[in-house]
Formats: C-alpha cells, sequence, structure tokens
C-alpha cells in the first residue's frame, strides 16, 4: 500500500519518565549522548561542553564520511539560543573579566579558549581544539603544567571548565564606547489606527510604562502616516515641538538626535514625553490619512537610532505600508488568479529595501 502509516512517522518523544523532584532530572554535559528533550523538564550541569539548551542540534549523530552524508540528505541545523533562561537548580553563566588584553584567542580562526585547548611548552604554547593552530600564551596568562599536562590553575579558570561563558568586552571590540541605549517607538497615526484604538492604545501604555524603567534609557518617538512626525525636546520648554518630513522617497531625520532621543529620568524631559503621550490622540483624532509610509519611518527610525549610538526600534501598525520606500501590495489579488501572472502574488516585495534595513541594523 502506498498510503503513510501515521504510527511510523517519526516524531518528538516526549519525557520517559516523571518528574520526581523539582528541577527534574540531572544531565551532566560531559557524560550524556544523547540531549534530553527540549520539552523535559530537568536540570544541566555544565562539565566543559555546552549546555543543550544554549545550543541544540536537529540530529544527535552527524555522519562521519561524505558518501553517508549524501545518501541520508538530512539537513542539518543549529538553533542558538545564548540568553535562554536557567532554572533555579542551575549555575548562572560566569562573567570574565580579561581587562584591555581581551581573552585568549586563536591566531588563525580566532576561536576563544576553552576545556579542550592543549598546552604544551610548559604552558607557554596552546593548541586550537578547532584548527591545530599553536598559539602562544601571553605572559599575562601564562601559568606551568603539572605532570599530566594540565595548567595548575585549572580549577580556578572557569573559561577552563565550563562550556559556556561570558566575557566581558574590552574597549578595542567596538568602534565606540556603548552610551545609554535609545528605545525608538514608531507609531502609526493614520485612520485605520485610530478608529481600531490602536493609537491611543498605545500611547496609554507607553505613558503608564514609564515609570518602570529599570535601567537608564533614552527615548524617542516617531509617528507616521502619509508623512513621518518627530517630537523634539528642549529643555525648558513646556512640551515637544513636531517636526514633519514628507518626502517619503527620500526620509532623513530632520534635526540632532540629542533633542530627538531624551532621558526619561530627566524631570525637564519626562514633563514634555508624558504631556506628548497625553495629546497625541487627540491630535489624530479627525485624522482622514489612508496612506502609511510606514518603510519610510522604519528607514528614518533605523538611522535615528544608529546615529544615537545604537538601541532598539519597536514598531506599532495596523496597515499595510503603501506609499513611500518599502511599500507593498495585498497578496490576495484575485485579479491575478489563474493569470501568468499569478506567480507574483508569492515572490517576495521589496527585497532590497529590507535586506539593506536588516544589514543596517
Amino acid at each position: 500500500s502506498s498510503r503513510i502509516d501515521p504510527e511510523q512517522v517519526p516524531r518528538p518523544a516526549g519525557p520517559s519518565e516523571g518528574v520526581k523532584e523539582e528541577g527534574g532530572k540531572v544531565y551532566y554535559t560531559d557524560k550524556y549522548h544523547i540531549p534530553p528533550p527540549a520539552t523535559a523538564v530537568c536540570t544541566i550541569v555544565d562539565k566543559g561542553s555546552c549546555s543543550c539548551e544554549f545550543v541544540r542540534t536537529s540530529v544527535n549523530q552527524v555522519p562521519a564520511f561524505p558518501s553517508t552524508a549524501n545518501t541520508a540528505h538530512v539537513p542539518i541545523v543549529v538553533v542558538c539560543q545564548p540568553f535562554a533562561e536557567l532554572t533555579a537548580k542551575e549555575e548562572p553563566v560566569p562573567l570574565i573579566n580579561f581587562g584591555e588584553s581581551g581573552p585568549l584567542r586563536c591566531t588563525r580562526c580566532h576561536a576563544y579558549v576553552n576545556p579542550y585547548f592543549q598546552w604544551q611548552n610548559g604552558g607557554r604554547e596552546a593548541i586550537c581544539n578547532f584548527c591545530g593552530h599553536r598559539v602562544q600564551v601571553p605572559d599575562d596568562y601564562y601559568f606551568p603544567l603539572d605532570e599530566h599536562g594540565r595548567r595548575k590553575d585549572h580549577d580556578d579558570r572557569p573559561e577552563l571548565q565550563k562550556g559556556t561563558v561570558d566575557y566581558m568586552a574590552p574597549r578595542d571590540y567596538s568602534d565606540s564606547m556603548p552610551g545609554v541605549p535609545v528605545m525608538c517607538f514608531v507609531i502609526e497615526a493614520s485612520q485605520r489606527s485610530v478608529q481600531s484604538g490602536l493609537l491611543p492604545q498605545v500611547m496609554w501604555t507607553l505613558r503608564s510604562l514609564l515609570g518602570f524603567t529599570k535601567e537608564p534609557a533614552r527615548v524617542a518617538i516617531i509617528t507616521y502616516d502619509s508623512s513621518l512626525h518627530f517630537y523634539a525636546f528642549y529643555p525648558g520648554s513646556d512640551c515637544a515641538r513636531a517636526v514633519t518630513v514628507s518626502d517619503m522617497e527620500d526620509p532623513f531625520v530632520p534635526c540632532g538626535h540629542t533633542s530627538l532621543c531624551v532621558s526619561v529620568e530627566d524631570d525637564a524631559y519626562r514633563v514634555q514625553i508624558e504631556a506628548l503621550l497625553d495629546e497625541l490622540p487627540a491630535a489624530f483624532a479627525d485624522t482622514t490619512a489612508e496612506q502609511v509610509a510606514g518603510g519610510s519611518a522604519l528607514r528614518a527610525a533605523v538611522d535615528l537610532v544608529s546615529a544615537a549610538g545604537g538601541g532598539h526600534v519597536m514598531m506599532f501598525h495596523s496597515t499595510l505600508p503603501n506609499t513611500g520606500l518599502g511599500a507593498l501590495r495585498h497578496r490576495d489579488d484575485l485579479r491575478l488568479s489563474s493569470k501568468p501572472d499569478e506567480g507574483g502574488l508569492f515572490t517576495v516585495q521589496q527585497a532590497p529595501f529590507f535586506d539593506g534595513v536588516a544589514a543596517d541594523c
């Protein structure tokens, strides 16, 4: 029979046994050959190999020969989740600070020092476990070896014991010193956004969340319909100043980022931000704008955040961008059905624009 038996279709297996205690079964990364299922309740103990909570592959056995791989045609995927949430029973990821010299790395493949580096020449040389290249150990990282060829400070070095560690990045790892991040809120202000309740709801939510910012942050607000509306904040002013940009084919940031991105912890700016969030729903209540330049707004927001030193762009929209940069069309165009152009319904729209924005991020 050519019919597929559902019972023979491979499927993820659930936990083989019940959870008997808090944290579930304990798995040591240097002992298990098959990681626990992704849905299992368990505790992972890092013993030199990365926990499957941070890096998990789609297959547990990799073909040793190219001929086997070509015959199997099984794709291999690696899912990386560097900031996975740990359970209460698991140890936190150690944070290591090597100062301005930075961590020891292979000079050929740039792999970081790890528990599988080998040491020779009395500890003066390290052999990379990825490419086999010999690396001269700097004087500030040198330590003699014991009779087994292991560094005598092995037990004091988390990077030589754990498969997952965090490094404090030295100054030369970045072109500029990190500053206070910007949270740029880009909100659609078209007729549909107002009538659906999106605009007033977003404003109310942002207004209520201003008091819950735990870390220092700067805020920028942009609203858009067929134009872009920036809001500049100046010391000593009672309200924000609106600046409108109408060129949607070549959008730009109309003024300096220091006036558009301001700290919510500064009382002088905090009052202006709160007043602006209270006033915007009424300001756009009678709008009749149906054209939405979402792509242009996104482009301008990315440029603003980049000029300010980095941060996050959070965009709230209810309408497909239909004008300006990155304008899209609805895919459910029945006029193209059963016609030669029907294949165009499924092609990626505005790929160069969105690829460019992603590259700039």
